[in-house]
C-alpha cells in the first residue's frame, strides 16, 4: 500500500484560503470534492481524522487503498444527477 505524508489538514480556519487556492478542482483526476465518501470539515469516510494534505492536493492518488486510512475507501465519484 502506498504511503501519503502524515499530515492532515483538519480543521477550518488558518491556511483554509491557501488550501482552497491550491485544489484546483478541474485539474485533480481524483478530486475529494467530487467523491462520495467525502464529508465536510476536510474528512471522509477513509480518513475521518483530516484527509492527508496529499491527497487533497493531488500530489498522491487515492484510487486504491492507502497506508493508515480506514476500510476500503477509495475515490468514487458522486453520481450525478440526470
Amino acid at each position: 500500500m502506498a504511503d501519503p505524508k502524515d499530515y492532515t489538514f483538519n480543521s477550518i480556519g488558518d491556511g483554509e484560503e491557501e488550501l482552497l487556492a491550491s485544489i484546483k478542482k478541474d485539474t485533480l483526476k481524483y478530486n475529494c470534492f467530487e467523491c462520495r465518501y467525502f464529508q465536510s470539515d476536510w474528512k471522509c469516510l477513509a480518513y475521518p481524522n483530516g484527509i492527508p494534505m496529499d491527497i487533497l492536493t493531488g500530489r498522491a492518488a487515492h484510487n486504491k487503498v492507502l497506508k493508515g486510512q480506514n476500510g476500503e475507501y477509495v475515490f468514487t465519484p458522486k453520481e450525478k444527477a440526470i
